[in-house]
């Protein structure tokens, strides 16, 4: 039999015997369509030996509800798995898996597949929607993201564990709410997102970053960093600290907020900044703090008087080694101690006080702010 390539009802299907053919895979940007999916995206295979037209799904489909409307909503892997892109489809012979189709990704392969708006459109309408992607094992799971038209997204991410995508089969996320345990953010700076935890200061909202400097995901530990020093290294120690005069610290600098030393400005730019000790006490006054595990990482779940929340994970710290990964966290502010010359204020665990002191030399972690 002849390979050919048809489209029955604007859906993409391949009829071909068996052996192998390239195509284009279900596309990485497909339009939106109200209770199904983009039919010119989602691949079928059509087979036959004895006359019969035998039809087979070559995809794997993600089911998502929302519930106001959306600029866009992506699906991603957290590994380097291809969901698109161009295939080489190969067709089993006769038996239980007659005419199923196992596609190979050849070129222009895609780990992001965007469900967009329909020509002519601004904005995805709420309701339920379809995502073809192609099937297999995501090996460090995978996220999802709803753009909303006011600039906030609703993100949910299944982390650090396997997650399989099987051929014709729906992987229903239910839907996209703070209250099914998705996070709600803020690209407010340089791409980077943040949550209004609803905290003021000085008739500016202060936003909190979703994650550490260096982290991808608000459970990444990401980098540590002494205070003032804007690179990271392999032991952090009074030795080797590098803000010190003829071996003393430095005193000079009582706020390195939103300064060049200030390792968060430098790496994150545009407006992002390690907190001052006044926003880490309205963080730790103002918020609720509830003790809980993200994909299997130990930290606090932070809501704030707007109702929205972040996590900061129990990164612990860095000196000669890892102290306390896993059970407490430490993480600098840009404020100098009053208390004592070689420290400076950190949001400790302990109590979640901002007024703790220490050592300057210490690996903590950074959890930027930016103001509006």
């Amino acid at each position: 039999m002849r390979k050919r390539k048809y489209t029955i009802g604007a859906m993409a299907v391949l009829a071909l015997a068996l052996g192998l053919t390239s195509c284009q895979n279900e596309l990485a940007e497909q339009t939106a369509v109200a209770g199904g999916f983009d039919k010119a995206a989602a691949i079928m295979t059509c087979h036959t030996t004895t006359g019969n037209l035998l039809f087979k799904q070559l995809c794997a489909f993600v089911r998502i509800t929302t519930e106001s409307a959306t600029k866009k909503i992506v699906f991603k892997t957290n590994g380097t798995e291809s969901l698109a892109g161009t295939l080489s489809v190969a067709i089993a012979g006769a038996g239980a898996d007659e005419g199923t189709g196992t596609a190979t990704v050849t070129a222009n392969g895609s780990s992001a597949v965007s469900l967009v708006p329909a020509s002519g459109e601004t904005s995805i309408a709420a309701g339920t929607y379809l995502i073809a992607v192609l099937p297999g094992t995501l090996t460090q799971g995978f996220t999802m993201e709803c753009v909303g038209t006011d600039g906030y997204e609703l993100v949910r991410s299944y982390r650090g564990s396997t997650s399989v995508l099987s051929r014709a089969a729906v992987i229903n996320m239910g839907t996209a709410s703070e209250e099914q345990g998705w996070t709600a953010t803020d690209r407010a700076a340089n791409g980077y997102a943040s949550v209004d935890l609803g905290i003021r200061m000085n008739g500016k909202k202060i936003l909190f970053a979703t994650c550490n400097v260096g982290a991808d995901m608000p459970g990444d530990y990401g980098y540590y960093f002494a205070w003032g020093e804007t690179e990271t290294k392999e032991t952090y120690t009074e030795q080797n600290y590098s803000l010190k005069v003829n071996g003393v610290y430095d005193t000079s600098m009582t706020e390195i907020s939103g300064t060049q030393y200030d390792a968060a400005t430098v790496m994150w730019q545009d407006t992002w900044r390690m907190p001052t000790i006044e926003e880490v006490e309205e963080l730790a006054t103002q918020c609720t703090w509830t003790w809980t595990s993200v994909n299997g990482i130990n930290g606090y779940r932070i809501m704030g008087p707007s109702g929205q929340s972040i996590f900061l994970p129990a990164a612990g710290q860095m000196r000669e080694q890892a102290v306390n990964v896993g059970s407490t966290g430490y993480y600098w502010t840009g404020t100098l101690s009053a208390e004592y010359t070689t420290a400076a204020y950190n949001l400790n665990f302990t109590g979640y006080s901002g007024r703790w002191s220490a050592n300057r030399a210490y690996g903590f972690c950074i959890r930027p702010v930016c103001d509006r």
